[in-house]
């Protein structure tokens, strides 16, 4: 190409390897989108940018479009070229003309076909979309259905480049298998620009950082975001890209390659995933936590709506596994529930906020705490993904970097809405409107049937009770249950057993609930007894009732970090689903459950059951009870 060509309009499923091809032999600008995007671009183009404008016209030609040029413009230009690929297998190549550029094809002559390009090419076509869009219903205010699309071979060369392809998409790949996708409207029907975070260990970025940031228009497909990458690992390597808005997670795209020197990078294959746009209430931020198991350390990315993006925050390693350091200190907070302590309510309060202030400095890095401390003021939500680990994120109580705490700013648990999920598909905000089960164990304590009497009268309308394993097994495979409480016993030893309930007829342990697994309707699960979000180790990763309930599908999962007192339990249970469900108060959120109810515990003497609970789900999530 000659020296001072330029490439604008660029779209196509191969957009990595033809946009560095096209560097290669001489583009000096390569803008990746459709023809309303070429327009945008055109206009920021300085002098150029009337000329190329002026070239979208939108006339039908033999499937393509004839685009007219304006006499006496294009001063300046040597070369211009808009790739482009209206249906399957069909590329069109936009060329100079005197005057005017000719859409060419099909059939294509201009540009080898999928099968004609060498390692790490390939990827299906675009579909049919008319000048100026990408395709949707035109129509801001009506809901979209998007999902995240993107493009990788499954097999990939040790050593050779290899281009990892993004983008939010309105229309579902014909060759992709497509997962339902959820509806949403993107806020104020406007384009909002989407992070686009890459988690890919076993890989070397060549383009820059993990993240990328793309415009979503209103109503059609982004561009495509792109990565070149070269495998440090060989064997199967997980690579996964993680979309964000607002500081809040859109959803998951998840890719797998085997990687070996003996073979060919094969031919991008196309994925799909759900991706769903809410509006925010603002304040949101998502911390995402990573642990390296070989290094014992912590890695952080923060993420919020006011300040952007801050990756790979690490913390110091840790001197034991983080199991083994976190029950050290969970049967410390186990002899305080008890009352073995002895201490009244403010020197529980200030041993609470020792233990939290030590979590925050040796957990969190310097940096992250001045991030956290610079927007305090406007943090409402906390968001934490994680694949799942023993740490109490909500006993943490933050100070500013080397200063110590101030008593008014509060554990991350009590002066935010802080709420946990696992990476994947996001937490669903609808949770299933179906009958409730109560889970009272015929061994149960007293106070747990006392606590099931309460709240029976609170919930209204007919629930059913489980006894024993066998009736709880009949109403997991009935699979029509929306909310499912249990109120009992649950031992918990770590090297051992891990977490199981003792019944009548045999215990129930996670592991049961793998033959559930998808099985569920986003049911709320409230497992009211002790250490119900312990962890312990399985055969390869930490699990517990939380990990293996959100793996059945449910909706969101509330469980104690440590052993809670039984009456405050009921206590906190009943305040809990009195907010929740009550029609007068016009069905609250589970976040704003969970603050009534530690708040209704918050001031007896002593007790620190208050802090104990931790909520996994949607902090907007609620159930509209009828």
């Amino acid at each position: 190409l000659p020296p001072d060509c330029i490439l604008v309009g660029f779209q196509s499923s191969r957009v990595g390897q033809i946009g560095h091809l096209l560097r290669k032999y001489g583009a000096v600008e390569v803008h990746v989108g459709s023809a309303e995007h070429f327009c945008q671009v055109a206009s920021e183009a300085g002098p150029m940018g009337p000329a190329l404008a002026g070239i979208v016209t939108g006339v039908s030609r033999g499937g393509g479009y004839r685009l007219e040029r304006p006499a006496g413009q294009w001063a300046g230009a040597r070369g211009f070229g808009f790739v482009d690929m209206p249906g399957e297998n069909q590329d069109y190549l936009f060329l100079e003309a005197e005057e005017s550029v000719v859409l060419a094809g099909p059939p294509n002559e201009a540009y080898a076909s999928p099968e004609q390009e060498g390692p790490g090419g390939g990827g299906g076509g675009e579909p049919p979309q008319p000048p100026g869009g990408d395709g949707g219903d035109g129509d801001p205010g009506r809901p979209v259905e998007r999902f995240l699309e993107g493009r990788f071979p499954r097999r990939v060369r040790f050593g050779e480049k290899c281009y990892l392809e993004v983008r939010i998409s309105v229309q579902a790949p014909a060759r992709a298998h497509a997962s339902p996708i959820k509806q949403g409207v993107l806020p104020d029907g406007k384009t909002a620009n989407v992070l686009l975070l890459l988690q890919a260990p076993d890989f070397q970025i060549l383009n820059g950082g993990r993240d990328r940031t793309i415009a979503v228009p209103p109503s059609g497909n982004s561009q495509f975001a792109m990565w070149e990458l070269q495998a440090e690992q060989t064997g199967v390597c997980d690579l996964s890209v993680t979309a964000y808005h607002a500081g809040v997670p859109l959803g998951e795209l998840a890719f797998q390659a085997t990687v070996d020197a003996g073979i060919q990078t094969g031919r991008s294959e196309e994925q799909s995933s759900n991706a769903y746009f809410r509006k925010t209430s603002g304040g949101e931020i998502t911390l995402v936590i990573h642990y390296e198991e070989a290094n014992r350390l912590y890695r952080y990315d923060f993420i919020s709506a006011a300040g952007g993006y801050t990756p790979d925050l690490r913390s110091e390693p840790l001197k034991r596994t983080p199991e083994t350091a976190i029950g050290v200190l969970i049967k410390a907070l186990n002899v305080v529930a008890k009352g073995k302590a002895k201490m009244d309510g403010r020197a529980t309060r200030e041993w609470l906020q020792g233990k939290g202030a030590e979590l925050w400095t040796e957990f969190i890095p310097e940096k992250l705490q001045h991030r956290f401390w610079e927007e305090r003021t406007n943090i409402k939500k906390i968001r934490v993904l994680s694949s799942g680990d023993p740490v109490p994120w909500e006993l943490l109580y933050p100070a500013a970097p080397g200063e110590a705490p101030d008593e008014n700013t509060g554990f991350l648990g009590e002066a935010f809405t802080l709420t946990r999920w696992r990476f994947g598909e996001p937490a669903d905000p609808r949770l299933h409107n179906g009958p409730v089960c109560f889970v009272l164990p015929n061994n149960a304590p007293p106070e747990a049937i006392t606590e099931v009497d309460h709240l029976k009268g609170i919930v209204g309308g007919n629930s059913t009770t489980a006894r024993n394993l066998a009736e709880l097994s009949e109403v997991f495979k009935s699979g029509e249950f929306g909310i499912l409480h249990f109120a009992c016993h649950n031992l918990f030893e770590l090297e051992q057993f891990g977490p199981r309930i003792s019944m009548p007829d045999g215990p129930f342990e996670p592991s049961t609930l793998i033959n559930y697994k998808n099985k569920f309707q986003r049911p709320f699960v409230f497992m009211n007894a002790c250490r119900t979000d312990g962890v312990a180790p399985s055969y390869t990763r930490l699990t517990g009732w939380a990990d293996k309930f959100l793996d059945t599908g449910a909706g969101a999962f509330v469980g104690s970090l440590w052993e809670v007192r039984d009456k405050s339990a009921a206590q906190f249970a009943a305040t809990f689903y009195d907010k929740l469900l009550n029609k007068e108060l016009l069905n609250k959120t589970l976040s704003e459950a969970m603050k009534a109810a530690r708040e209704s515990i918050g001031n007896i003497g002593g007790d620190p059951t208050w802090l104990a609970y931790s909520t996994y789900g949607d902090a907007e999530a609620s159930i509209a009870r009828t």
